[in-house]
């Protein structure tokens, strides 16, 4: 898979507080029909964009905390060898959220113990590539988009009171944008002793163009105009092949439009070599059935229905 990155302070903030990871490996991975004494390597990407908030300090030490807490986290995933295909599909995404749950734990146990870092956060959205498929977690209002033959989807939801205000009917996605609660998100990882993150996955097709990107640039970019420039990248012949003219485009962009907050993207490209022929059904078979996942004890499933979330987090 092929990708570029790029983050950047803006026009108005003296501080970058977003923080990106990429990172490429070869996996162990066994395959089932075949007992082997040395596992088959299989590409595994790793691909982060958190936004921090909480003031200067604690905004930046927050999204950087948390990618080192993922990473080292991961890396445990990472390294299993001889684990079958079926086992690392069911168990990369119980890894990946629980690795943001983790980084939850630290950074609130961090605010704790020295109360000028008290409440701090930072969004996550996060992608695992492997195998065929496209792990995603998210936390926050940073985003994933994709571009599949000539369809441009945003593929995560943000957390956010705005988008819980168009979820409802109350305002347009349109009147979203400019709205005074915009900067107010439900869901972060580090203001609360525990936090709740969204877990899906796509399936990889050749050809595939995925961004990830904080709110930096669609806030001030707006959907049909972020399409457009990654159509553009995708039928410039010239520029084919390197993200990283894209990923400054992208940037660009949001700059030239104001700049009022940092701006980081992540841009990922799906090559042959990254796709898998059977991975949907390998994937849904590795799904957990329903006598495999835990009861939720039934007064814990009333308060939540009965008392929506309450809790608000301010960005910068």
């Amino acid at each position: 898979m092929r990708y570029g990155a790029r983050t950047c302070v803006g026009m108005l903030r003296e501080q970058n507080q977003d923080s990106f990871l990429t990172l490429e490996v070869e996996v162990g991975t066994k395959r089932e029909e075949v007992s082997e004494e040395t596992p088959e390597l299989v590409p595994y990407g790793l691909y982060i964009v958190a936004d921090g908030m909480g003031g200067a300090a604690a905004g930046d030490k927050a999204s950087a905390d948390a990618l080192e807490v993922i990473l080292g986290a991961m890396a445990g995933s990472m390294g299993r060898t001889h684990v079958a295909r079926k086992a690392r599909l069911r168990e990369t995404p119980e890894h990946l959220g629980e690795a943001i749950r983790r980084g939850n734990r630290e950074i609130f146990r961090a605010g704790e113990e020295d109360t000028s870092l008290e409440g701090m956060g930072t969004t996550i959205t996060a992608t695992v590539a492997h195998d065929g498929i496209l792990h995603i977690a998210q936390v926050g209002d940073s985003r994933l988009y994709r571009l599949r033959e000539g369809e441009f989807v945003q593929l995560t939801t943000d957390h956010s009171v705005v988008q819980e205000m168009v979820d409802a009917g109350r305002i347009t996605k349109e009147r979203a944008r400019t709205h005074p609660l915009k900067n107010q998100i439900t869901r972060a990882v580090g203001p609360e002793p525990e936090c709740e993150v969204d877990v899906s996955h796509d399936v990889l097709h050749e050809g595939d163009l995925y961004l990830l990107c904080s709110d930096g640039l669609w806030e001030m970019v707006e959907d049909a105009e972020i399409e457009e420039t990654v159509k553009g990248y995708q039928s410039n012949q010239e520029a084919r092949g390197n993200l990283e003219l894209l990923c400054e485009a992208l940037v660009a962009k949001a700059c030239d439009a104001g700049g009022r907050d940092n701006i980081t993207v992540i841009v990922l490209e799906t090559e042959a070599a990254d796709v898998r022929l059977n991975a949907e059904t390998e994937m849904l078979l590795a799904a957990p059935t329903k006598l495999d996942r835990p009861k939720a004890p039934l007064g814990r499933l009333d308060r939540t229905l009965t008392h929506p979330r309450t809790s608000v987090f301010i960005k910068d």
